[in-house]
């Protein structure tokens, strides 16, 4: 189950454009996939919880074909991983 709202608006003559979005997941079942560097390990993890904010921006200087952009996600997004005792798990959420 995924759900997110957003919107994304024009100002200034549509020279600046400013973004934002609001997300909650939540997945049963997931399946990790990592490399290890020389292989991919796959883990299943029972649920992955995730949630944030993402906003960015796009602004048209007056210089022409100049312009700016930025992007901001969660500071540190947070994910919620629920792994039962003694089941193996290869990466951690959040590194």
């Amino acid at each position: 189950m995924a759900y997110e709202i957003g919107a994304k608006t024009q100002w200034l003559k549509d020279t600046l454009q400013l973004n934002g979005a609001v997300f909650y997941q939540d997945y049963q079942n997931f399946q990790l996939n990592t490399f290890g560097g020389l292989e991919f390990v796959v883990s299943s993890i029972p649920q992955v919880t995730s949630k944030g904010i993402e906003l960015d921006t796009r602004w048209l200087t007056p210089i022409q074909q100049l312009s700016l952009q930025g992007a901001l996600p969660t500071p540190r997004p947070r994910s919620r991983i629920s792994v039962p005792p003694g089941s193996v798990c290869s990466a951690r959420a959040g590194e």
